[in-house]
């Protein structure tokens, strides 16, 4: 081993990359980021993995009340690293050359006379640094049997692309985490809920006989001289599989046939006798005598086939067996081929204009800035679980539902649900946030469900995932938004159901004899799901950016699923659970009035309420608060089909404007939660400590212990720096003290040095230190020479060095840790 490697000291370290270079460099040994550490000969090589924040930066202090309070990173966060290869040439204690990846301290190689000569343009970096640190304390970990790595010269990527994409990096993590909760974010299925066919068309055509099998192959022009069944049936599938043929088959049927089909298909294709009877009486296609020839006419063209169905009803509630039944099915190449849209009246704005009192345009962020809103608001205030959810039993449930209580059909009134919001939580999200208390509410479940917001195992408060900000206002926050939409569409409970109470419905339930709720398991979360699912199936199937009557859509809701919201219900001679307006009168679903006191409601409320925060709809409301039109929105395509809007693509990519931040005080600084101020947004939760929220802004302080810790995980100052004297230059120079105390901060870090772990050397003279040198194994120890007589020795290794002082007969004075005396 060359001898330059052996008498390396710390203090040559310093020397070499100079004092703040050489502390960030052993912040990086101690972190354990030096690895794949190699030696030959003279030269050392490492790579540097350099930890990154959760927000494209490095995790930052989580706000409390004060003293703030630091939470660690997610246990993967040193998934998110960039490596740094690098190498060091150590020929003598005055002649190194290193190179490595990130370009800052390439040295300049000069020939003269033959001889090699090292010209050093600028100080060692952080990186060499840290690999120097790592000889010091752990030579034996360089491994001896391999060449050193090969390193070229390469600048980083620029910190704003790295950003994004370590963000999307951070996203998809977090995804995977919600993805537990069976989310698929690259494709929301959504279709109407209805009894499943056992077969597919191939399945189904086997089974036709062979005489029909050549009446369908004479509708698609399919000879059929010589043909086999098999050879029929191959012929008859690749017909239909070509979409413009499907086409051509279907204008030849009369209007009645062409409008049962739409209306069939638009009900999710497949349909029981006795709700196919009622959908073709409610359309008004024809006499009731004249429904089975129009279905003989459709099947003998290949549009729609008998066959047996899984009624799902009976099978999602749990009942014993497999209930199957025959049924009526449009296949899914036919549905996929004709892509029928549901009709719509276009409502006229400006022709309503005196009826119209106000319109509410969608925002695309408001859902996501305000989850992000009411997390940190709860992180401020430190709120329990039990706080989150201690009003349940003394709000809606006392005004709902006298307790103790049943009518006389044995009735009590629906359960309220079991992680409702407590109003005084809601009171202070609202002073904090500005944003109205049921979406409040609505983005507290939200959060609960995603698990963003969860319970730690030892801790008693409600607990915030520490990349929140990243995960919803980052790169990705479109895909994250579209898999909480996916995971609000398949598990959220029964909230439309329970709001109905507020507009002088009552939702009955059954009851035992001790009222308590005669209900399965996820009954009524189920049936909740199923309806808003089909309707939000048949909104996806109307155009996108025109103005549609409710009313008239509601009309056309009744014909196709009037029984949407309680499906399941009428498989029992009485039912669970029902609806009324006056006591022991329920309301009846298959008679349009009783449909428009409930059912539509329950529609409006979805529109007006989570479709409207979700960003689907824009909404157009009368004098007396009631919704008169609607309209999707292009993030619908995003949500409703995956395809995204080119409109969603341009906000994606928006640049910050720092006019959205502003100085407070000397410490304090409000951001505008947006996404098109995220990257500003990502360097204040790097280097500041998160504070919570105020007058509707995320807050965020500048300390020192925040700015710090930032530092000593690997970020550079330069982006804060530049932030913050932008904003002062645009506020004409107010609250720059707050930059100038930045800036000595930035100059006096490092000068200081608490080490932990170590064991201070002292000996009676420089002699004796260079004998314990010589004769020991102290200089592989020593992590900083204070003086000629005085060492910070690592403490393992000091162990080490007292036992070799031992065996040749030597006695050190050793004082213990906690009391200044000898043993």
């Amino acid at each position: 081993m060359p001898v330059a490697l052996q008498r390396l000291r710390a203090t040559d370290i310093i020397r070499m990359a100079g004092l703040a270079a050489a502390s960030q460099g052993q912040e990086y040994y101690r972190a354990g980021a030096v690895q794949q550490t190699q030696r030959q000969g003279g030269r050392i090589a490492g790579i540097v993995y350099i930890p990154q924040p959760v927000n494209g930066t490095v995790q930052t202090a989580r706000t409390t009340q004060t003293p703030l309070r630091r939470v660690s990173p997610l246990p993967d966060t040193m998934g998110d690293t960039r490596s740094c290869p690098v190498e060091v040439d150590v020929d003598s204690p005055t002649a190194w050359s290193s190179r490595c990846a990130c370009g800052h301290n390439t040295l300049q190689l000069s020939i003269s006379n033959g001889t090699e000569s090292i010209a050093q343009s600028q100080p060692l970096c952080v990186h060499a640094a840290a690999l120097l640190y790592q000889w010091l304390a752990r030579p034996m970990s360089f491994s001896t049997d391999a060449a050193p790595l090969t390193i070229t010269p390469t600048h980083f990527i620029p910190e704003e692309s790295e950003q994004r994409e370590q963000g999307r990096e951070r996203a998809r993590t977090t995804m995977n985490f919600l993805s537990q909760h069976t989310i698929n974010t690259a494709n929301v299925n959504i279709t109407h809920r209805g009894p499943i066919p056992l077969n597919n068309v191939e399945d189904i055509l086997t089974q036709v006989g062979l005489s029909d099998l050549r009446g369908l192959a004479r509708e698609y022009d399919i000879p059929t001289n010589g043909l086999t069944k098999q050879e029929l049936t191959d012929a008859i599938l690749h017909e239909m599989h070509q979409p413009d043929v499907v086409r051509r088959v279907a204008a030849s049927l009369e209007k009645p046939q062409r409008q049962l089909l739409a209306a069939l298909s638009l009900a999710g294709g497949t349909m029981m006798d006795e709700d196919l009877r009622g959908l073709f009486e409610r359309f008004k296609l024809g006499q009731p005598n004249q429904l089975q020839a129009t279905l003989s006419a459709l099947q003998n063209k290949g549009l729609l086939f008998r066959t047996s169905v899984n009624s799902s009803p009976h099978q999602r509630i749990g009942l014993s067996g497999v209930l199957l039944d025959i049924g009526w099915h449009v296949p899914e190449e036919v549905r996929s081929a004709l892509h029928v849209m549901a009709p719509i009246t276009r409502y006229d704005i400006e022709e309503h204009e005196d009826e119209i009192y106000t319109t509410q345009h969608a925002d695309s962020e408001l859902l996501l800035t305000t989850l992000l809103l009411a997390a940190r608001c709860i992180e401020e205030h430190r709120f329990s679980d039990a706080d989150v959810k201690a009003d349940i039993a003394s709000t809606a449930s006392a005004a709902l539902r006298p307790p103790g209580t049943s009518t006389g059909d044995g009735s009590i009134a629906l359960p309220p649900l079991s992680d409702m919001p407590s109003q005084a939580i809601l009171k202070k999200l609202h002073d904090s946030t500005l944003r109205p208390i049921p979406i409040l509410s609505f983005a507290l479940r939200l959060l609960r469900l995603a698990d963003i917001l969860h319970n730690e195992s030892k801790e008693p408060q409600a607990a915030i995932l520490p990349d929140v900000a990243q995960l919803l206002l980052g790169p990705d926050r479109l895909e994250v938004l579209r898999g909480l939409f996916s995971l609000w569409l398949t598990q959220a409970p029964y909230e439309e159901l329970y709001e109905l109470q507020t507009q002088g419905l009552r939702v009955r339930v059954r009851g035992t004899s001790q009222n308590q709720p005669l209900l399965r398991s996820g009954e009524l979360e189920a049936e909740n799901i199923e309806a808003r699912q089909s309707l939000i199936a048949l909104l996806a199937q109307t155009p996108v950016g025109q103005w549609i009557h409710v009313n008239a859509f509601a009309r056309f809701l009744y014909r196709i699923d009037p029984l949407f919201l309680q499906k399941r219900q009428r498989i029992y001679s009485t039912p669970h659970w029902w609806i009324e307006q006056e006591a022991e009168h329920p309301l009846h679903p298959t008679q349009l009035n009783d449909w428009l006191k409930a059912e539509l409601h329950y529609f409006t409320n979805l529109l007006r309420g989570p479709l409207h925060w979700w960003g689907i709809c824009d909404l157009a409301f009368s004098h007396d608060g009631q919704v008169l039109a609607f309209r999707l929105t292009p993030l619908a395509r995003w949500l409703l089909h995956g395809t995204i809007p080119q409109e969603l693509i341009d906000e994606n990519t928006a640049t910050t404007h720092a006019q959205s931040l502003k100085i407070v005080d000397t410490q304090t600084v409000y951001a505008h939660c947006a996404s098109e101020n995220w990257s500003s947004i990502a360097i204040l939760e790097r280097f500041t400590a998160i504070a919570g929220v105020r007058d509707g802004q995320l807050r965020y302080l500048v300390t020192p212990e925040a700015l710090a810790y930032a530092i000593s995980h690997g970020s550079r100052p330069e982006p804060l720096l530049h932030l913050l004297s932008t904003i002062v230059q645009n506020t004409q120079h107010t609250h720059s003290e707050l930059l100038a105390q930045l800036e000595r901060w930035l100059a006096h870090y490092g000068r200081t040095r608490i080490y932990t772990g170590v064991t201070l050397v002292e000996t009676a003279d420089p002699v004796v230190m260079r004998e314990l040198s010589a004769t020991t194994s102290l200089d592989t120890q020593i992590v900083q020479s204070i003086h000629p007589t005085l060492s910070l020795v690592d403490k393992v290794g000091a162990e080490q060095v007292i036992e070799e002082l031992k065996r040749r007969g030597q006695a050190p004075l050793l004082h213990a840790e906690d009391i200044h005396g000898t043993h």
